[in-house]
């Protein structure tokens, strides 16, 4: 059973019939927004999520150096956290971007949910983060986000938007679940870099 935090973060028709949930990861993912370029990167990310972090790492170091890290540094100082805000990382992953957090703050300080609509990407980051941060992670669509309005301190998407089905509709509904005056960083690779 989701925990108290996400499901008082939920749309109120997911809090009166709460979805099913799958190894700990709440399943909100409608059918309908499995189409298009969504579908398309929904199997991929689901064949590619055991081995994307060696892959990621390896192939973005031999290209790049350290620029990448530098960069998911640099983006993650800009956010505004504080210990026990609430953060919503759509499009998740496995997570990676957690480690790029400012020094001065604790990723088992923030109180995390993680979107994606790949469940082996989740999957993988639950693996790898379940134990150290307060996570907890929802299948669905960027398109399609299953919580409240002005639900959460701090929202962020790195390096996926260009594969989303409807781009406009996903930076939608990102304002739509930030509380006022949230500073949302949506962040992605260009064809130079």
């Amino acid at each position: 059973m989701a925990n108290t935090n996400l499901t008082n973060k939920l749309k109120p028709e997911f809090r009166t019939s709460p979805p099913a949930e799958e190894n700990g990861i709440l399943m909100c993912l409608d059918d309908a927004q499995v189409q298009g370029d969504n579908a398309k990167y929904m199997k991929f990310y689901n064949r590619m999520a055991t081995v994307y972090d060696l892959g990621e790492r390896w192939l973005g170091r031999l290209s790049y150096g350290d620029k990448i890290a530098q960069m998911r540094r640099q983006f993650m100082k800009e956010l505004e956290w504080f210990p026990g805000c609430s953060a919503l990382y759509v499009s998740i992953g496995t997570g990676t971007d957690l480690r790029y957090l400012p020094d001065d703050i604790e990723v088992s300080a923030i109180d995390w949910t993680g979107a994606d609509i790949s469940l082996g990407m989740l999957k993988k980051c639950q693996k790898i983060w379940g134990g150290r941060a307060n996570l907890n992670l929802v299948n669905c669509a960027a398109e399609d986000l299953p919580f409240a309005d002005q639900s959460f301190d701090v929202v962020l998407h790195v390096g996926g938007i260009n594969f989303f089905s409807d781009k406009k509709r996903a930076i939608e509904e990102m304002i739509r679940v930030a509380k006022p005056g949230t500073k949302i960083m949506i962040a992605d690779e260009t064809s130079d870099y």
